[in-house]
């Protein structure tokens, strides 16, 4: 499906051309252009990069309809790109809604941090073409417009508020969430001075204590074990360590996609995913996800007997270490507010869930005005 303007109109909009991708192949053919535009622009979210979009709907993609929107200049250059797609929502009440949201923004693998991708200083006028297409030209496929984990400081979040309250009304934040990171420096030692000294006397004495009475060894996947022996664990350990909080690896989906996603970027090293074995046994783990300076912590886990070797601590101190000898400039760790996340932080980002329900649609309506009045029956209570 196509969106043109006539010649007239792309005059009026700084000659700026939108096409929606409907089909497998559209989405194949941006590969070669995708993660370069990714690279001109703000963003900085692994969950960007066209590898684990275009997994993610391998695996998930059947029951979605595929809705990415482009935007090039005259000469037929990139300049941004809205990945979405439209599908049901979770819970009994989501299920009868068709929610607009980006790739990867529904199902059991959530994404962070995601995003438009536009080309930096182009922010302003591509999103404002976006929100025509996305408000106007797709507005009878959709009752609810749900981008969730949106990073506040974003440069596409003004003129998509904009955009959308000169037609549609507000863009609603339903929901915020803090994502503590890690400002790397040159040097571990400078990153381990920066903590205070009872954190830095406690990991260090209990890495010490671990490695003297114990044979510590670390296998990383792609070098000592395949990907999806790693993520295997990694799940494994993750279920044992978070027990009915867990939320990770419970379907077989879910384990596919990151064993696919682990085996196309361990290679790479864009995929760090590492098991600490004690005497022998598998007793920790961790998978991170990188892209260019920075790191995602996306999971891990540990064998709950062995907790008071404080395992856990000292397996993200190694990932941590990684990153730093790497080069790498920032460990991300993600939405929450978990202690172990803020023991290691330098500082936080807000993180906002954002939905609009479309007033064309009766569907959508009718969920607004139920909401509202759930809202004021809670409020009068």
């Amino acid at each position: 499906m196509s969106f043109f303007d006539s010649r007239a109109q792309l005059l009026s909009k700084n000659i700026i051309i939108c096409e929606v991708i409907s089909d497998v192949e559209g989405f194949r053919r941006l590969r070669s252009e995708w993660n370069r535009l990714l690279a001109r622009s703000a963003a900085t979210s692994f969950f960007l990069t066209y590898e684990y979009l275009w997994t993610w709907w391998n695996v998930y993609g059947a029951t979605y309809k595929l809705r990415i929107v482009t935007a090039r200049n005259i000469d037929g250059k990139l300049l941004g790109i809205a990945p979405m797609m439209i599908g049901a929502g979770d819970g009994a009440k989501r299920r009868l809604l068709r929610h607009l949201v980006f790739i990867g923004g529904l199902g059991d693998t959530l994404a962070e941090e995601q995003d438009f991708i536009v080309a930096a200083g182009h922010e302003t006028a591509i999103v404002a073409r976006f929100v025509e297409v996305l408000l106007e030209q797709l507005t009878g496929e959709w009752d609810v417009m749900r981008l969730d984990m949106v990073d506040s400081e974003s440069r596409c979040l003004p003129p998509l508020c904009h955009g959308i309250a000169k037609t549609s009304g507000t863009l609603q934040c339903v929901e915020r969430h803090v994502a503590p990171y890690a400002s790397l420096p040159a040097a571990w030692e400078t990153y381990l001075a920066s903590r205070s000294k009872s954190f830095r006397t406690g990991f260090k004495g209990r890495a010490k204590k671990l490695k003297r009475s114990h044979r510590v060894d670390f296998l990383t996947a792609g070098r000592d074990i395949s990907a999806a022996e790693a993520i295997n664990i990694v799940a494994k350990l993750s279920h044992e360590r978070w027990g009915v909080r867990n939320l990770a690896f419970n379907s077989k989906k879910y384990r596919s996609f990151h064993s696919k996603l682990g085996e196309l970027l361990a290679p790479q090293e864009q995929a760090h995913i590492v098991v600490m074995m004690v005497d022998g046994e598998a007793a920790a783990a961790g998978y991170d996800l990188i892209h260019g300076p920075k790191v995602f912590g996306f999971q891990g886990g540990w064998k709950t007997s062995l907790a008071r070797l404080a395992i856990g601590k000292i397996m993200l101190g190694r990932q941590i270490e990684w990153a730093i000898n790497r080069g790498l400039t920032e460990y991300d760790f993600l939405g929450g507010d978990s202690g172990y996340k803020t023991d290691w932080a330098t500082g936080i980002r807000e993180l906002l869930d954002l939905e609009l329900v479309n007033s064309r649609s009766v569907r959508g309506r009718t969920f607004k005005t139920i909401r509202q009045a759930r809202n004021a029956l809670l409020g009068s209570l």
